[in-house]
């Protein structure tokens, strides 16, 4: 059974995207001072830099507990691809498809061609909302 493929059922596809759809919802909302992009490929090509400038962004030190933590985990680079390794064309076109608008505005590639940035077919970016207490 080696060879069976994942499927992306019309409901994963469409919970991905209106997943996207509230985040583009959100940054419209919430003035750009309040939010930080963090792409997933950026976390992962420069973990402590990313790290650093999350806890920047939030206000928060690094820690000498925060660095014990952090030098104990391993970013590993193995998931990064996932999307295009796991499904087959058809299911990656499909998939593209209905996501092809969040796509094309985050730069990212997709199985017609790369674009400008050149990134994988990932999940867009994680968001921080910088909360105001």
């Amino acid at each position: 059974m080696g060879g069976l493929r994942p499927v992306v059922r019309p409901a994963r596809r469409l919970s991905w995207k209106l997943l996207l759809d509230a985040f583009e919802a959100a940054r419209a909302a919430i003035p750009g001072s309040q939010w930080l992009e963090v792409r997933y490929e950026d976390v992962l090509a420069d973990p402590r830099g990313q790290i650093a400038a999350m806890l920047e962004f939030l206000g928060l030190p690094w820690t000498s507990n925060f660095e014990a933590g952090f030098s104990r985990y391993i970013f590993g680079t193995g998931r990064r691809e996932a999307v295009r390794r796991d499904l087959d064309a058809d299911n990656l076109a499909l998939l593209e498809q209905s996501l092809a608008g969040h796509l094309k505005a985050y730069g990212y590639a997709t199985a017609t061609g790369p674009t400008e940035k050149g990134q994988s077919l990932e999940p867009g970016p994680r968001l921080l909302r910088r909360s105001r207490l």
